[in-house]
């Protein structure tokens, strides 16, 4: 992984040994993971944590499924997607990855109309803070 593609509080793992930990700080190419922890490099050692349903269920996403409308969301009280629908509503399943954007249905069939991919949980945290939507991911 790069500086780059990290914020603090991403959640990445040790290639090696899969220990899973939060970025606490990150300073020119190295990052800790605690307060006290001696900063190491960013390097091919650590790196992203896939995505997976477990993930998406364990925080609160639900799949959604009526009728032609389907998807990975967040419900609010009255069982309706909450995820603001110009930015990111939907989260679909292709092969490893995930697809958002918004659903288009253009009265043959309904879809979703691609505007990213994610593949790992730091990626989901970047779309959650940029579609700004607080919620803090839980392994």
């Amino acid at each position: 992984m790069k500086k780059e593609d990290l914020m603090i509080g991403d959640w990445v793992m040790f290639k090696y040994t899969q220990h899973q930990f939060k970025v606490y700080s990150i300073n020119h190419d190295k990052i800790s993971n605690t307060k006290d922890a001696v900063p190491f490099e960013i390097n091919d050692a650590v790196i992203p944590i896939p995505l997976t349903r477990e993930i998406l269920e364990k925080n609160g996403f639900e799949y959604y499924n009526v009728g032609h409308h389907y998807g990975w969301c967040i419900m609010d009280e009255d069982y309706r997607p909450a995820l603001p629908f110009s930015l990111s509503k939907w989260f679909a399943k292709n092969d490893d990855e995930f697809i958002w954007g918004p659903e288009v249905d253009d009265n043959e069939s309904t879809y979703v109309h691609e505007m990213g991919r994610i593949k790992y949980v730091h990626e989901l945290q970047h779309l959650l803070k940029d579609c700004k939507i607080e919620k803090e991911i839980v392994l």
